[in-house]
């Protein structure tokens, strides 16, 4: 549940961490985060096999226990990484 920014080229958007495993594996996004950062969100012929996408998490910052909308999440992600002085392009 918290939040993490996401980078691909000069594209960020911000998200919810709601992976569970592997954990060795960091990376795994929803098709409308893949969109909104120019991926291709196909799920058999799109992503990225390389490590070209920067994720940045905000431990502590995140509610897992209620929904929020996109627009929240892009909202309240950015007064976040604001307040903990991350500067993101």
């Amino acid at each position: 549940g918290d939040y993490a920014s996401v980078t691909y080229k000069d594209k960020t958007l911000y998200a919810i961490v709601g992976d569970i495993g592997p954990k060795d594996v960091l990376g795994e996004g929803s098709p409308a985060l893949a969109r909104g950062v120019g991926v291709d969100p196909h799920p058999v012929t799109g992503g990225l096999q390389t490590a070209s996408v920067e994720y940045r998490i905000l431990p502590g910052s995140g509610n897992a226990t209620s929904p929020r909308t996109s627009w929240e999440v892009q909202r309240n992600a950015s007064q976040a990484f604001a307040a903990a002085g991350a500067v993101l392009k």
